[in-house]
């Protein structure tokens, strides 16, 4: 589609003015390097590869308020013909319900615990299984809030889009 490659040169063009902008304005360079991240070259090659052929996408929800967040994103996708899979830890019944509100189907990937040894245990859990879910679904990008995506990318071929939502 002619459109969604003009938005594919909008991205690519917003990124050399933000990249002159951090080597013209180095004062700036913080701000800049952190919109370099988001709307940089990852970004720009991600997008280019939506325009260009359907992806296999994985979101990961982590808090009632990520539905919120990729409801719309999630979508969209699924209108554009990508294939989307949505994971989600057992005990956050607020978000499974508002997925279920919105008819967005998910993978229950275990649950949280409080104490440590027990997190430790569960996070490799939590990267095995997701693991497990991007190798059989041929999964490209995953996105969310959760270092897991960032381990499954490590060992596997999927790009993560890891956003950080810390109130500090």
């Amino acid at each position: 589609c002619s459109s969604d490659l003009e938005v594919v040169r909008r991205n690519i063009f917003a990124l050399f003015l933000i990249e002159s902008i951090f080597v013209i304005f180095p004062i700036l360079g913080g701000y800049t390097f952190i919109l370099i991240q988001i709307i940089g070259v990852p970004l720009v090659y991600i997008c280019f590869l939506l325009a260009i052929h359907k992806m296999n996408i994985l979101i990961d929800i982590g808090h009632p308020a990520h539905v919120h967040l990729f409801r719309n994103l999630y979508f969209d996708l699924k209108k554009n013909g990508h294939e989307l899979l949505v994971t989600i830890k057992d005990n956050i019944k607020s978000a499974k319900e508002l997925l279920d509100y919105y008819q967005i189907p998910y993978i229950s990937i275990g649950s949280k615990s409080d104490n440590l040894i027990s997190k430790a245990i569960n996070q490799i859990k939590y990267d095995f299984k997701i693991s497990k879910i991007v190798r059989e679904n041929n999964v490209e990008i995953g996105i969310g809030t959760s270092i897991n995506l960032a381990h499954v990318s490590k060992i596997t071929s999927m790009k993560s889009i890891v956003l950080d939502d810390d109130d500090d």
